[in-house]
């Protein structure tokens, strides 16, 4: 509204306003065709002058309105157009014509569109501003900017009003303005009253506010992360064992994979028969195509029902995955899909020293199909695997992903917490003084820190290359937290003693559910905080955030404000800040804090702001007063926890003073200090006292009857099953089973039994009339909503065909043209099939939720009639692919007419498919073939002689077009239906079950007997008729539609045991005659809504559980459902009287709904829970967790929810109760239970359930009140809660350690006090259900054989917490001129205070902060030249909880808390010369000096921690690039210098000297001490039982960094940097570590200089002389070196000494590269000119050749793991070929690379205008991988481009010049392979080769014609590729072909338009073809893909004036895919009529 009243009022303004007025022409649309003289030839024809006339009189006519002094620019842009447009589906089948989704038949729909933009700027009146950007296309509206601004004289008091986008800027606050959002549209006005100055606004929110981003600059840009890990949130399927880890031995599960000599260690403890020697990694895309046709087609070891079939793809090492050196486990580069992909492994084993294949333990590791031989693999993942298989060991579980590249490493900080805590971090019990070092992820010596180094893989020297490539590529992106067990969190891994809680839940979990509601709790979190990379270049800031409001960013760095255009520069579509003088502001490490907004990227919540503040402006000061309202809305009926309206109010009063203190000014003039410098010392500045002091206040401003809801129920847990009739097929004989043979006998399921069926979406009538029903057509109950359209319910037809009836209805005839002559009589049958799972794979779905399967069909209800209803058996799970299918057996043919006869069984116990053999793709041109059934294998020809038999034979043909009439089984042909068509569920290749192994199907089955009335659960819309051709619906039936609903955990009977339920692959619909149905007689039945449904709460089980807690189940054989009920399912002959709860409406959940094209169902639902058999003491219990992990309910004080029961046992004292649970788990909540009643009105839902929370919370202050003096018993109890907590069961792993708290029907309930509390801060999950108390008082107690029946509704939270908070702060600074400051401050804050956007804190926050900073060189003479300041720094805070962090706890309960406390006291002092030194020998090293140092003392205690820290840090600095003169003479001249060159003995470069003084020294060094001691305890106060863990740890170190740069000849640079970190501690010999560690510190001038542990070195050298010549060489060599030697390593090297003593060493990781480029340019022209005279023919030639560019390039590199000693340094500085890089003595390098890299260019530049253009590349490569002990793997790359060749020439050949102006031409030929070689091992047979073959020529042509300046242009480009791949050769061709002709044409005179009519027609079209073929058999070719676009487009545009331009544009486009038979058509046609209108108003 106020955006349009805005643009109103400017529309008003622009429209009065002008003095004068300057057109201009618009900008041409993008369609139009280029004519450079046009608007030349325009203006001469006067049409320029025309329109500035008319302009002008307009102008003219509006001076006398328009004041003077006016300034406005004004460009309107306006834009109309409308449009047809129509999709339509040329490749339509018939069954498709009538489905939703297919666009087979389409007609134009109209569209119009109005877009416009306007741009102003200026002013009129002298107070008007007007500034306008607003464009209707813009991708975010938040990017438009609209303002119109009053500007009052300096002396009013309106001073400024402002309409549009306003900026709301009030005074700085620390508590106010953080959340207050600057760009907000609305109305802002500022006026002035005397001294006081006032803003207000009113407006809407436009940005989300970003809190602040904290960077760190200095040599790079870092932002801190900070996240929380939970337990379960593994890396999924990527990480894998390769053989079963139990293999292994005692040491499973606690393997280390990181520790290379455990696993080492562990594969030579192996058995050769079992250790492997070559591993190959397959994957396999589960109903996909496969890339190699010709791959393995692998059965899996241990499964007896694989079969081969599959082709599996072969993966390429360090390429798609990392090995282990050990061979042991690999990492997959990206995750396994979770649906759709498996993973096998092959290897050969090493037997008697030589590689030997044994099938039945290693598999076959074969590059290719071989069919003369089984292949077999081992599985490691399937989506079918579950936890009981063995392949489920072999995924690791123990790796977390942390982030990607742009962590650093060494910042990367970890601690464990248990349970919700933030800092819990003390085991209940055993020796570890952390939970990190429990698990094994700290550092050996320091308990308490993170081991980066050794547990965040890939470490930097792990063989993590990227092969066949050049050296130093990465495969892995990606960091991981792995923990050195395979089990880290289980019982039997690291979790314990059994004091310690485990979450062995989390290694029994499918993958499916790791990150689903059916996840395990959390017991453990990671907290995880570290640095990532900020930004690119220097001074670069990248905000991560895209679409910035412009003005909004508040940049300061190291507190002071930064200025746009000064001091940074900001893109704000990209989010990127660049720092204006970067070298100058990030000299040293600066800390940049930014804010800003950011315009959302989807709609938002609308969010109003009401604002004021004013500011008083006094002497000394000011006063500042600022309120602001900010509220907003939620667009839910039913607004969810996180979602609800929000509305607070802050406000604040400030206050800033400031004198001046001249009597101390003086008083400092007259200290001593002052009189020592003497008269050489300026004179300090005044001293100053400052004080500053603010009062804020804030408020929610929420309505008190606003709820939150948590679950509505309006949603299910159900799956739907597609019943679009193209996802079914004919299927299978049902296996018999124990219940179908004896319900409907056996021999009706035989196959001659088996009769036609046809299966329909829809059809026509006998009235020719298609039958289509809506929802309200099926279900009168169904209340829909909406102004849209009722759609027509996708339903699927069953037509059942009498037994002598074949098929192939003759539609003008109207007779079936094929007669079986069976005279069989009974019951027959049919079945077919849909394939279950994502895209049909046969992966499967998880049905485990499901309770209820429900479907509705139409039926006839009458007497007798009824029992001509057939009956329906749903197969779900593993159904057999053994399709029935059958054909005629002769043809009759009689003259012109033709008849079937005879029933024949086709492709029986055969798959029947219509994939390629070869390649498994489908080309619906050779492949569409058809299914055995549809296509007869051998079909006899009677009554045409000569008689004769014809074989594969089509009987149908689906075709395109065709009206199919209801019950034509013609409708579902599978020739030529355009789609593939097999018989293959599990896309194994592979039949699964013949005919006699039919009773192998693992199905869940349900027989529905529809002539039996008791199968109907409710009927609904009675009276329907359809009228079929068949006559299958008599006259006079009475037919209703009726819903059946099954409990789907009941079946029938259940096959072979049922299937896996959380995958079930297909289900199989067989539809059986009725009993009466006539043996010539159709039967017609539609199935629609079929699902199988379930509540979006899972139950607690299947069972009644007994207790109230734990899932020990119940005695008896109750049965427990969870489902939905609603007002559709109201049924009063079954006693469902179903009424929403009071006060509940049907409507949609959020508003706009209603607005679709579609109406939308809207019927309430509640949470149906029913038991059978529930014993006294038991309950029943459906839960809900919470996805995204914890919710926080403490914003509110209550939760409300509907509840009634049906049925006995309700009412008051009755024998049943409804509760519900608030916690994180089934043994830890909260609960409260009470009565409710039952009845049949909606009266029955009162009262509502009300749970107060401060009950829970005294509760729990009493629980932890026991728990602290170690009291298990429970507080409060009535004999019944104690009851229901006994018989409570308790988890089977984990602490138990129960506790409980009881009153009036409340309870707090927990197992483990110490990790598993519930907490309303941290809520896991939901739990409602009904428990039987056996109450005497009862009425109408349950019967035995009763269904007890709960429904709840509508889980809100309601009274919200909307306490006032409080902050304030007072500081004062006093400031001592030049000498120093002090600073004191104190701040406080409630703990409900909050700004705006913020949730409460409930801390109670109080800080006091005191600084100095004092120049001691103010006190020492000036000459002395030093500055040696001095600051010290004390900080302290406390908080007062009024909760414990992160908890529910109430503070004031617990007596003798440990409220949190922290302390800093930080002493800084530096060194370094104020002015430089002159005329000593060593000014130049002191002048460069720069020594400061730094004491830290940190002191921090929180609930459950106290720790102590104590670093010290000195370091020095020293820096110059001033010694290139040398030092000076002392006593001498200033300038006086010794030499530092070196005369050579030849005048050779430089003059014959060599210079010795480096151009670039510096060093850093800097000493290091960290000591930490933390005391952790297990109880937030003191208790007897509470041992304190004490953990100490240290940290010593001696870090140096050094860099030489010479310049010792002119054009050669060499540099060498070096940095070295020294490990002063003192590790004793408690450890073989610690023992190896003080073994080999070293020692340097005699001093011990402790253990070097990591050095690296990087050293270059360059030679790039500067000429001018022919040729000009550069030369580069360099070399990098990195070692680390880690005391905390868990490998250290036992070597045994001469004494035969372990001599024990640590290892090391080394690392190193060497780089040489060459490169030189080479200019042919200039060397002939150096050799010829002028004029010579040899230049003239010379000039075509363009200088020559040559590049070589020579990398290699090597990685070490595990080396017991160092490298000699010829190693270290990178010196000798690959070889001296593969080994170091006997260790060999567990990765190395070589490659080497050529590349020559050049051009030639010949006459007429032709330029051709050269370029070659040649590239090597190769690369070793380790293998077990010595041997290694290598794999070869080479890589060539040649030729590419471009050639462009543009001119006019004076032989066309009559035809064409301009011609031009650009063509190119480029060619380049790639191969890939894996040799063999030892000669063997097997090596994997890879070979890639692509060629490009695109050519591109254009013209301009002499005559009529027609502009032609044509282009083709053609890309061919080859890919040799193990066994097969795939081809790919792709072409381009496009034409353009353009064309200008004047118009007739009489239609007054002066422009030519600009017209433009282009053609396109794009086609790409695949094919595969067998490299080893002829003729064995397949197409994989063919697909293509060809569009047609014309454009025909005008001037009408010179502001206004109309077009006429068409297109037809059309995109076919072949493979597929798809062929889609669009046509658009568009008019537009556009306006430019440029103006200047005014000056």
């Amino acid at each position: 509204m106020v955006r349009g009243a805005t643009l109103s009022l400017l529309a008003l303004v622009l429209g009065v306003s002008g003095t004068g007025v300057r057109a201009q022409s618009p900008r041409r649309d993008s369609a139009r065709v280029a004519s450079p003289a046009r608007d030349t030839a325009r203006a001469a024809k006067g049409g320029v002058a025309d329109s500035t006339s008319r302009l002008d009189s307009l102008a003219a006519r509006l001076r006398s309105v328009v004041p003077g002094g006016s300034d406005l620019s004004i460009a309107l842009s306006t834009r109309l157009e409308t449009k047809g447009e129509r999709t339509q589906n040329d490749r339509c089948a018939a069954n498709q014509l009538y489905s939703v989704g297919f666009s087979c038949r389409s007609a134009f729909t109209p569209a119009f569109d109005a877009q416009f933009g306007l741009k102003t700027s200026g002013g009129f009146a002298d107070r008007v501003l007007v500034d306008v950007d607003y464009d209707t296309q813009r991708e975010f509206d938040g990017s438009n900017q609209i303002s119109i601004a009053y500007r009052g004289t300096p002396t009013s008091r309106l001073q400024r009003v402002e309409v549009g986008n306003v900026f709301f800027a009030p005074p700085s606050s620390r508590f106010i303005s953080a959340g207050i959002p600057s760009g907000n549209f609305g109305v802002q006005a500022i006026g002035k009253l005397g001294s006081v100055q006032l803003t207000a606004i009113a407006a809407q929110q436009k940005g989300n506010v970003v809190r602040d981003q904290v960077f760190t600059l200095g040599r790079r840009t870092t932002q801190a992360q900070d996240r929380e890990i939970e337990d379960y949130q593994v890396e999924p399927r990527r990480f894998f064992f390769t053989v079963d880890p139990l293999l292994l031995g005692a040491s499973y599960p606690n393997i280390d994979i990181l520790n290379a000599r455990q696993m080492q260690m562990l594969a030579a403890a192996l058995p050769d028969t079992v250790r492997p020697a070559r591993l190959l990694v397959y994957r396999l895309i589960l109903g996909g195509q496969p890339p190699n046709p010709n791959g393995p087609r692998f059965q899996v070891l241990g499964d007896p029902l694989s079969r081969p079939g599959q082709v599996y793809e072969l993966l390429r090492e360090h390429v798609d995955y990392y090995v282990d050196p050990s061979l042991l486990w690999i990492a997959l580069v990206r995750p396994l899909a979770l649906n759709n992909e498996r993973l096998v492994v092959a290897y050969s084993l090493r037997v008697n020293g030589r590689d030997t294949v044994i099938a039945h333990v290693g598999g076959t590791p074969d590059l290719e199909f071989t069919a003369d031989r089984p292949q077999y693999a081992n599985l490691l993942w399937d989506p079918q695997v579950t936890p009981q298989h063995p392949a489920f060991r072999r995924e690791i579980r123990s790796v977390y992903r942390l982030g990607g590249e742009d962590v650093r490493r060494e910042s990367v900080r970890v601690s464990i917490v248990a349970g919700t805590s933030a800092d819990q971090e003390k085991p209940p019990g055993g020796t570890a003084g952390s939970y990190l070092q429990l698990f094994g992820l700290s550092q050996l010596a320091n308990a308490t820190t993170f081991d980066w180094e050794n547990r965040l893989w890939p470490r930097p020297n792990d063989p993590n290359f990227l092969v066949a490539s050049i050296p130093g590529q990465r495969i892995f992106r990606d960091q991981f937290i792995v923990f050195p067990s395979l089990e880290p969190f289980s019982r039997r891994g690291l979790a314990s003693p059994p004091e310690v809680a485990a979450n062995d839940t989390i290694y029994r979990t499918p993958s499916e559910y790791l990150y689903s509601p059916q996840r395990p709790q959390s017991y453990y979190r990671l907290r995880v905080h570290y640095q990532v990379d900020g930004g690119g270049a220097l001074g670069t800031i990248a905000l991560n955030s895209v679409q910035i409001r412009p003005g909004s960013e508040r940049l300061t760095m190291d507190g002071r404000p930064l200025v746009k255009g000064i001091d940074y520069e900001i893109d704000y579509e990209l989010g990127r800040v660049q720092l204006l003088g970067a070298d100058t502001l990030v000299a040293r490490e600066r800390r940049v804090v930014a804010r800003y907004e950011e315009n959302p990227l989807f709609a938002s919540v609308p969010t109003s702001i009401f604002g004021l503040s004013s500011q008083w402006t006094l002497r000394d000061g000011t006063v500042s007063l600022v309120a602001i309202s900010q509220s907003q809305r939620s667009t839910f009926t039913r607004p969810p926890l996180g979602f609800e309206p929000q509305a607070s109010v802050v406000a604040g009063l400030s206050a800033d003073f400031g004198w001046q203190l001249p009597g101390l000014s003086r008083a400092l003039e007259r200290l001593p200090g002052v009189a020592l410098a003497g008269g050489d010392a300026p004179p300090p500045a005044p001293a100053r006292l400052d004080v500053q002091a603010e009062f804020a206040v804030s408020r929610p401003r929420q309505r008190s009857s606003q709820q939150a809801f948590v679950e509505s129920f309006e949603g299910d847990g159900g799956t739907n099953i597609n019943l679009l009739q193209v996802q079914w097929q004919l299927s299978s004989q049902p296996a018999l089973g124990r219940v179908l043979g004896e319900r409907l006998g056996a021999a009706t399921f035989d196959t001659v039994r088996a009769t036609t069926m046809a299966y329909q979406n829809a059809g026509l009538g006998r009235d020719g009339r298609l039958v289509q029903f809506t929802l309200a057509d099926i279900d009168p109950q169904a209340n829909l909503a909406g102004v849209g359209f009722a759609a027509p319910e996708q339903m699927l037809w069953l037509t059942m065909y009498p037994l002598g009836i074949g098929g192939l209805y003759d539609a003008a005839g109207e007779k079936y043209r094929w007669t079986t002559g069976s005279r069989t009589a009974g019951r027959r049958w049919r079945s077919i099939h849909t394939v279950l799972g994502q895209g049909g794979s046969g992966t499967g779905i998880d049905l485990s939720r499901g309770e209820v399967l429900e479907f509705w069909t139409l039926v006839d209800t009458a007497g007798v009639r009824r029992q001509r209803n057939p009956t329906l058996v749903f197969d779900f799970g593993d159904v057999s692919e053994n399709a029935v299918a059958f054909a005629p057996e002769s043809l009759i043919v009689a003259g012109a007419d033709s008849a079937f006869r005879g029933k024949r069984l086709q492709g029986f116990d055969r798959l029947g498919s219509e994939r390629d053999a070869f390649s498994r793709a489908f080309n619906a041109d050779v492949n569409d073939h058809g299914l055995p059934g549809d296509v007869v294998d051998t079909l006899r020809v009677v009554g045409a002689p000569p008689q004769e038999e014809q074989y594969d034979v089509p009987i149908c043909s689906l075709g395109r077009g065709f009206k199919r009439v209801l019950g034509d089984a013609q409708d579902n042909c599978t020739v030529r239906n355009g789609r593939l068509d097999e018989e293959d569920i599990d896309q194994d290749n592979a039949l699964n079950f013949t005919s006699r192994e039919r009773e192998l199907e693992r199905v869940r089955r349900f027989i529905v007997d529809l002539s039996d009335r008791r199968s109907y659960a409710r009927v609904g819309k009675c009276g329907v008729q359809v009228a079929d051709v068949n006559g299958a619906v008599p006259a006079g039936a009475r037919l209703c539609w009726v819903q059946v609903r099954l409990p789907f955990n009941a079946p029938d009977d259940s096959t072979a045991g049922g299937p896996p339920i959380r995958r079930v692959r297909a289900l199989r619909l067989t539809m059986v005659s009725g009993p009466q149905l006539g043996d010539g007689q159709f039967a017609l039945t539609p199935v629609a809504r079929l699902r199988v449904v379930g509540a979006a709460w899972l139950k607690r089980s299947g069972r009644p559980l007994e207790g109230i807690a734990g899932v020990q189940p119940a005695v008896g054989s109750g049965a427990v459902i969870a489902s939905v009920i609603g007002t559709q399912d109201r049924d009063s002959t079954r006693g469902v009287f179903y009424d929403p709860p009071p006060g509940v409406a049907e409507v949609a959940d959020q508003a706009s709904s209603v607005f679709g094209a579609q109406r939308i169902q809207v019927n309430e639902r509640s949470l149906r829970l029913l038991a059978t058999a529930l014993p006294v003491a038991a309950r029943a219990e459906a839960y809900f967790r919470f996805p995204e992990g914890q919710r926080n309910f403490m914003g509110y004080r209550e939760l409300r929810m509907w509840a009634r029961g049906r049925g006995r046992g309700w009412e008051a004292d009755g024998d049943l109760q409804v509760f519900v649970k608030i916690g994180r788990d089934g043994d830890n909540f909260y609960l409260y239970r009470t009565g409710a009643r039952s009845g049949t009105t909606r009266d029955a839902w009162e009262p509502e359930v009300r749970v107060r929370f401060e009950r829970f919370y005294a509760l729990r202050a009493r629980l932890q009140d026991a728990f602290l003096k170690s009291r298990p018993e429970p507080l409060g109890c009535t004999p019944l809660d104690s009851v229901l907590i006994a018989r409570s069961g308790l988890p089977a792993t984990g602490r138990i350690d129960r506790y409980a708290a009881c009153e009036d029907g409340y309870m707090v309930y927990t197992v483990d006090p110490t990790v598993t509390p519930p907490n309303l801060a941290a809520v896991q999950e939901l739990a409602v259900g009904m428990v039987r108390v056996d109450s005497l008082g009862g009425i109408d107690p349950p019967m035995s054989g009763d269904t007890l029946e709960l429904w709840v509704d509508d889980i809100r939270l309601a009274d919200v917490v909307n306490t006032t908070g409080f902050a304030g702060e007072v500081s004062a600074t006093l400031s001592a001129g030049d000498y120093g400051s002090v600073r004191i401050g104190a701040r406080r804050r409630d703990p409900n205070f909050r700004q705006l956007a913020e949730s409460p804190s409930f801390l109670t926050n109080d800080d006091v902060e005191v600084s100095a900073t004092w120049r001691l060189d103010r006190f020492l003479p000036a000459a002395w030249g030093y500055a040696l300041p001095l600051t010290v720094t004390h900080r302290a805070s406390g908080a007062t909880p009024e909760f414990l962090s992160r908890s529910d706890i109430p503070g004031g309960s617990i007596a003798g808390l440990r409220t949190p406390r922290a302390e800093q006291t930080t002493y800084t002092l530096g060194a370094r010369r104020r002015t430089p030194l002159e005329g000593r020998w060593y000014a130049p090293l002191l002048n460069h000096l720069v020594v400061d140092g730094t004491l830290n003392a940190l002191g921090n205690r929180t609930e459950f921690q106290h720790a102590r820290v104590r670093d010290l840090n000195i370091g020095l600095d020293f820096s110059s690039a001033g010694l290139a003169g040398g030092v000076p003479v002392e006593g001498g001249e200033p300038s006086a210098h010794r030499s530092w060159s070196v005369p050579l003995p030849f005048d050779g470069i430089g003059g014959g000297a060599l210079v010795l003084s480096p151009t670039l020294v510096r060093v850093t060094s800097a000493l290091v001490r960290s000591a930490d001691s933390r005391a952790s305890y297990l109880k937030p106060a003191f208790s007897a039982s509470d041992t304190v863990g004490e953990v100490n740890g240290l940290q010593h170190l001696w870090r140096t960094a050094s860099t030489v740069e010479f310049q010792p000849v002119p054009h050669v640079t060499a540099r060498w940097d070096a940095a070295t970190v020294h490990d002063l501690r003192d590790y004793g010999d408690s450890s073989l570590n610690a023992v190896a560690a003080m073994r080999e510190r070293s020692t340097l001038a005699g001093l011990d200089v402790g253990l070097e542990r990591e050095r690296s070195m990087a050293a270059t050298i360059t030679w790039s002389p500067v000429t001018e010549g022919w040729f000009r060489p550069r030369l580069a060599l360099g070399s990098t070196y990195n070692m680390l030697r880690d005391p905390n390593s868990r490998a250290v090297d036992l070597r045994f000494g001469t004494d035969e003593a372990p001599a024990p060493r640590l290892s090391r990781r080394l690392g190193n590269t060497q780089l040489l480029t060459a490169a030189t340019t080479l200019d042919p022209a200039l060397a002939v000119a150096t050799l010829t005279d002028e004029g010579s023919g040899w230049r003239r030639l010379a000039r075509v050749v363009r200088p020559i560019d040559v590049t070589f390039t020579r990398n290699q590199l090597a990685s070490f793991d595990g080396v017991p000693l160092d490298p000699g340094l010829a190693f270290q500085w990178g010196i000798g070929g690959i070889d001296a890089f593969r080994s170091l003595g006997n260790d060999a390098a567990s990765s190395a690379g070589a490659s080497s890299d050529l590349v020559v260019a050049n051009a030639l530049a010949l006459p007429g205008g032709i330029t051709v253009a050269n370029r070659m590349q040649r590239t090597d490569a190769r690369h070793w991988s380790r293998r077990g002990g010595a041997r290694t793997a290598l794999v070869n790359g080479d890589a060539r481009t040649y030729p590419d060749i471009s050639l462009r020439w543009s001119g006019r050949p004076a032989l066309l010049s009559g035809m064409f102006e301009r011609l031009g031409l650009t063509a190119r030929a480029l060619q380049s392979r790639q191969a890939w070689t894996t040799p063999s091992f030892d000669g063997e047979v097997l090596t994997e080769m890879r070979l890639s073959r692509q060629e490009s020529y695109p050519f591109t042509a254009s013209a301009v014609t002499a005559y009529g300046n027609v502009a032609l242009s044509a282009s083709y480009a053609l890309t061919r590729r080859v890919d040799s791949l193990p066994g097969s050769v795939a081809r790919r061709r792709a072409s381009d072909v496009a034409a353009d002709i353009g064309k200008s044409f004047a118009l007739p005179a009489s239609w007054k338009v002066k422009n030519p009519l600009r017209t433009r027609v282009s053609w396109q079209e794009t086609l790409t073809q695949s094919f595969v073929a067998n490299a080893l058999a002829e003729g064995a070719r397949s197409r994989l893909t063919d697909n293509g676009r060809r569009a047609f487009n014309f454009n025909a545009d005008t001037d009408v004036a010179d502001n206004m331009t109309f077009s006429l544009q068409g297109s037809r486009v059309v995109t076919f895919d072949r493979n597929f038979n798809r062929r889609f058509v669009q046509t658009v046609i568009t008019a537009v009529f556009q306006l430019n209108f440029f103006a200047t108003v005014g000056k």
